[in-house]
């Protein structure tokens, strides 16, 4: 690989190893293929995948930086907006440049657009964990078939 090449490498695996162990594990990878799901759907079909605690509070962070009040942001609050959101859920970005973040290259940037482009940021800053515990371990299967066979709640 070139040096180029292998320093783009480097960033991807960077981008997809979340908790930064030098290892992909099964949750990265199916964050990661998520991701690269949803930004094949249609713009309109992503924003409908939104909460409407998620559309509040990233209304809620964008109007307390719209500064004019007018309904649109200029770059430097919109990356304010991306900060403070993402800082609300845990992230942030390890180089401290928020900038990268913001995905519209307008100067000006109204509420519409501005969330119409960033839904698949927010979706896939969703904790990835609904099939965490689909899987027992074999004490707690045991425990839970001794349970419902009415064994008294001891395993055999």
């Amino acid at each position: 690989l070139s040096k180029e090449r292998e320093e783009e490498e480097r960033e991807l695996f960077g981008n997809i190893d979340i908790s930064g162990d030098g290892a992909i594990n099964w949750w990265e990878f199916l964050t990661a293929k998520s991701i690269h799901f949803l930004k094949k759907k249609p713009k309109s079909y992503v924003l409908k995948q939104l909460t409407p605690l998620e559309v509040k509070r990233i209304r809620d962070i964008f109007k307390a930086n719209d500064m004019s009040k007018h309904g649109v942001l200029d770059r430097e609050e919109a990356v304010k907006v991306i900060r403070q959101w993402m800082n609300s859920v845990g992230l942030e970005s390890p180089d401290g440049d928020y900038s990268k973040y913001l995905l519209t290259s307008s100067c000006v940037i109204p509420w519409d657009s501005f969330i119409r482009e960033h839904a698949v940021t927010i979706l896939s800053a969703r904790p990835n964990n609904i099939g965490k515990k689909t899987f027992l371990t074999c004490q707690e299967k045991e425990l839970k078939d001794a349970l419902t066979q009415g064994g008294g709640g001891q395993p055999s």
